[in-house]
């Protein structure tokens, strides 16, 4: 599947995109802007993001399937998320909890922030740190 504009044309170039990964995919600074999904996905999918001096970027990623869905840091330790300043990775990977969970990363250049949104009071998200 295609990428598809979100949001109105600036310069000829929409601001915001939406894409399917059904596999594993590391993305760079140039997908800043991009909302990722994992509809369709039938094996866990890992997305890998860029450096942070690579920053500024945005990105949100939607888990679309019954599937495992992390978030992995390029480099250890440097993921600021709920109660850890150090996280190497957010994922939903809970039985029964991963469909309709969604995670928002925002990265300055100095700062990675990678911040779960919830579909479900009850969903859990699992953050790893080496």
């Amino acid at each position: 599947m295609a990428k598809v504009a979100l949001t109105p044309y600036v310069g000829g170039l929409p601001i915001r995109w939406m894409e399917v990964k059904t596999a594993s995919y590391t993305c760079t600074k140039y997908d800043s802007g991009t909302v990722f999904h994992t509809a369709g996905a039938t094996a866990s999918v890992n997305f890998t993001l860029p450096q942070i001096a690579d920053g500024p970027f945005w990105f949100k990623f939607i888990s679309g399937a019954d599937v495992d869905m992390t978030i992995t840091s390029a480099v250890a330790d440097t993921i600021i998320t709920f109660n850890d300043v150090a996280a190497d990775s957010v994922a939903f990977s809970t039985s029964s909890e991963k469909i309709g969970g969604a995670v928002e990363v925002y990265c300055d250049g100095t700062s990675l922030y990678v911040l779960p949104a919830l579909a479900s009071e009850a969903q859990t998200v699992t953050i790893a740190t080496a």
